[in-house]
């Protein structure tokens, strides 16, 4: 196995081969240079995921090995910025996951876009963003990983605008790309600041040694040269940078803009690039985050609520791709609340169960949209085909936490904060938990209880739909890994309240979607505020009624001044 780790930079850069292969692969012959950029662009990938699972399998006999080369990249008078590769037993298992989605989209995209003109151009750019996606998960320090995130933010523009024929909807991918890069700006911010520490007020330590496994001591040394608030304030450009990433309030415009962008695209970029990479780059510098563990205390509560806010968005929406947005966006904030809570191995386990959940939803919406003609209104939209609604079910159960995707991780949870007496976080968490499931399985009933039904152009989806699915039946086997099995009768009583609590929610949907009722969840607060879109003009419309009422009261007050002036003036003038 140490081929596959002495050889990894083969991954790195094999896609930027590949993206000069198909460059010219397409002034050949039109017949067959759509097959062979699939072909290498798909053989590629599946190199990358060979070597990742030949490294992983390295790491599991022992997961404190690691693998570092450093070459000296800018070097300058009183610091240096080298370029090196970090392989550890999280790395692999990222690269892992990463190479996999890949694998399973590609097969997806070469039948959805092969009559698009431009094919190449789409496999040229997913390759490019394959090897930024790889050269940031083998990052071995802080300069490095930002540059990549620069670059990754910089192709998904290219990617996502892709998927836009007018201009007017393609604006909605500058939301993302400016939001991504107001995340950059404040992770070079700390990065800088860190610098300018480093070579100020610490002796022993360069710049130079930026590294991952170096950041306990550089951390030890910045905060015994400052004091505590400031220390906070440099941690928390950190925090903000990984907030923005996840699309929590006010940062979720960014991955709304999505709502229109081809299954492609959205079915690896919001798995991958909003959830994988920011918990990556968390567990990385959480180093960092040791001396003031309190900084998570207040923030929980807050992320907390925005995934609840979310839950509700998706109960109200309409739009197939909104719902399966904000049920992303709410997922995602939980799991980034649990790494928060220090639950390490039963975050990784949820993070990779939702990644698989939500890029099994996101191509069978794609596989809904291709036969209804694009349109994500669920009022006109259905989902008949058997296996593809079988796989949807299952992905809506591990969405839901039922018996798929975390149940138990989930459980030994709630039993810790049980012990822990922090009962109101638990009673959040199950409320989030019972929200997720009402708004999945709302999507479900409304897809399955619909009139019109598929033809039969999407028979060559079927395939990645049922890998994912499999794969995902197939992780629920490994949970035992990642999660302690507690037997005692308190798990047992949390764990029946659980499934109480869902499968409460499920019934509820279910009589709702007898009487039709589960289109119109809209209250006249919502409807007046227009919660369930959350755009920016809706926060504008927010405050402009706020405004309007402010000014009549003004106007009111002003008006009645006026006129007690008036009064009294006629009164002087009659004495």
């Amino acid at each position: 196995m140490e081929f596959f780790i002495n050889n990894i930079i083969v991954i790195i850069f094999l896609p930027i081969w590949i993206s000069f292969i198909i460059f010219f692969n397409n002034f050949a012959d039109f017949s067959h240079s759509k097959k062979l950029t699939y072909f290498i662009t798909f053989l590629s990938s599946l190199v990358g995921f060979i070597f990742s699972l030949g490294c992983f399998y390295y790491f599991i006999s022992d997961p404190l090995k690691t693998f570092e080369m450093n070459l000296m990249w800018l070097p300058f008078n009183d610091f240096s910025i080298s370029f090196g590769i970090l392989i550890d037993k999280l790395s692999c298992l990222f690269l892992s996951l990463f190479f996999f989605i890949n694998l399973i989209v590609q097969t997806y995209s070469y039948h959805y876009l092969i009559k698009n003109t431009s094919f190449h151009m789409f496999f040229i750019i997913l390759n490019l963003f394959n090897f930024s996606i790889v050269s940031f998960l083998l990052s071995n320090n802080l300069i490095q990983s930002c540059i990549f995130l620069i670059l990754i933010n910089a192709i998904c523009y290219l990617f996502n605008n892709f998927s836009y024929n007018t201009i007017d909807v393609s604006n909605k991918t500058k939301n993302i790309f400016l939001l991504n890069g107001l995340s950059d700006i404040c992770l070079f911010s700390s990065i800088v600041s860190f610098i300018y520490f480093i070579l100020n007020y610490s002796q022993e330590t360069d710049v130079s040694s930026l590294l991952f496994i170096n950041l306990p001591m550089i951390s030890l040394n910045i905060n015994s040269f400052v004091s505590n608030s400031f220390y906070i304030s440099l941690i928390s450009l950190f925090l903000v940078s990984i907030i923005i990433r996840l699309g929590i309030i006010p940062f979720h415009l960014g991955p709304l803009s999505l709502n229109k962008s081809i299954s492609c695209f959205s079915s690896i970029y919001i798995p991958i690039v909003i959830l994988s990479l920011p918990i990556f780059l968390f567990i990385r510098i959480l180093p960092i985050f040791s001396f003031n563990e309190n900084i998570f205390n207040y923030l929980n509560y807050f992320i907390i609520l925005s995934s609840i806010i979310f839950a509700i968005c998706a109960i109200y929406q309409i739009r197939l791709n909104k719902v399966l947005i904000y049920l992303a966006l709410s997922k995602f904030a939980i799991v980034f609340v649990i790494l928060n809570l220090g639950y390490f191995n039963q975050a990784l386990y949820i993070t990779i169960s939702d990644v698989i959940t939500f890029t099994l939803l996101f191509l069978i919406s794609g596989l809904v949209l291709y036969n209804f003609n694009y349109s994500d209104n669920l009022k006109y939209i259905k989902l008949n085909s058997k296996i593809p609604l079988l796989c949807f079910l299952i992905g809506i159960m591990s969405l839901s936490n039922l018996f798929f995707g975390g149940f138990f991780s989930l459980k030994s949870i709630s039993y810790n904060l049980l012990n822990d007496k922090n009962i109101l976080l638990l009673i959040i968490l199950n409320l989030v938990s019972f929200l997720v499931t009402f708004a999945s399985f709302r999507l479900f009933f409304i897809l399955y209880n619909k009139d019109k039904t598929f033809d039969n152009k999407s028979k060559w989806i079927k395939l990645p739909i049922v890998v994912l699915t499999i794969s995902l039946i197939f992780l629920s086997y490994f949970e035992k890994y990642f999660t302690f099995e507690l037997c005692s009768i308190k798990f047992n009583l949390i764990s029946k309240i659980y499934i109480v609590f869902n499968v409460f929610a499920i019934i509820i949907t279910y009589k709702l979607s007898q009487q039709n009722s589960l289109i119109n969840l809209k209250p006249k607060l919502i409807q007046n505020i227009a919660i369930n879109n959350l755009y920016a003009n809706d926060f504008f419309f927010i405050f402009k009624r706020i405004y309007k009422v402010l000014c009549k009261i003004i106007n009111i007050k002003s008006f009645c001044i006026f006129k007690k002036k008036i009064v009294k003036e006629k009164i002087k003038q009659y004495d």
